[in-house]
């Protein structure tokens, strides 16, 4: 198994078709999408199919990016869903027994080093995420460039080099952050916690590793909060 399939997600949910035309897509798209189904769209690829459709598919979905969008209803949606996801993903965790985001105020050091953390802690792979996919919801009427992307570096590489636009952080310092974040994530991944890691390339020791790790769910704190605190205050 390749790929896990929720059909819920699916647009109309349990009430909507299995499948359905690029034409009833692209009306429902422009019609009927929550944020978080146009969230979706920014890493959304064909894996299979006709090749004519997988094209199309491409297109729509360049397209629909590219749509300009009220920025304060974009910002107080993306605040809603992540808070959502952090508030489930800490019922899990303790549900399970495990560590839930109850010590975010402690230094990444003193935290345990697992995949999950680095994804859904403070500053973790899932808040830079969420950082790229607003600012490719926001600017891609702007940079058309943003829209053919999926790929995390892809876009920060296009905020940092092509797009004349201002953005309230550095975007090459936070593509750092993300490289390293999931570098180390990777090597867990791989090893399973439990068992002795070495650092990720480019971070000499471990004690360098600890620093990065503090370094980049920082930074990544701060774009977050001048990207979205903002909204919270309206």
């Amino acid at each position: 198994r390749l790929y896990e399939i929720d059909t819920r997600l699916r647009p109309n949910g349990r009430s909507g078709l299995l499948v359905s035309s690029v034409q009833a897509f692209r009306q429902y798209q422009t019609e009927q999408a929550w944020t978080w189904e146009q969230q979706a769209l920014a890493r959304a690829r064909p894996i299979a199919g006709d090749i004519q459709i997988q094209s199309c598919f491409q297109r729509l979905r360049q397209e629909l990016l590219q749509q300009p969008r009220d920025l304060g209803t974009l910002k107080a949606d993306f605040i809603n869903m992540r808070s959502k996801l952090r508030q489930a993903h800490a019922q899990e965790s303790q549900a399970a027994g495990k560590h839930g985001l109850t010590t975010s105020n402690f230094p990444l050091a003193q935290r345990p080093l697992s995949p999950a953390y680095l994804k859904h802690g403070p500053g973790g792979l899932l808040d830079i995420q969420f950082l790229i996919q607003y600012w490719q919801l926001a600017l891609s009427h702007l940079c058309p460039e943003l829209s053919q992307h999926q790929h995390s570096v892809d876009i920060l590489k296009t905020l940092q080099h092509n797009c004349s636009l201002e953005i309230p952080f550095d975007s090459q310092t936070l593509r750092q952050a993300w490289e390293s974040l999931s570098a180390i994530q990777h090597q867990l991944c791989l090893i399973g916690t439990r068992a002795p890691i070495k650092p990720a390339p480019g971070i000499a020791n471990f004690a360098n590793m600890s620093a990065t790790l503090n370094d980049a769910t920082s930074f990544a704190q701060q774009c977050y909060q001048a990207s979205f605190d903002a909204a919270k205050q309206d």
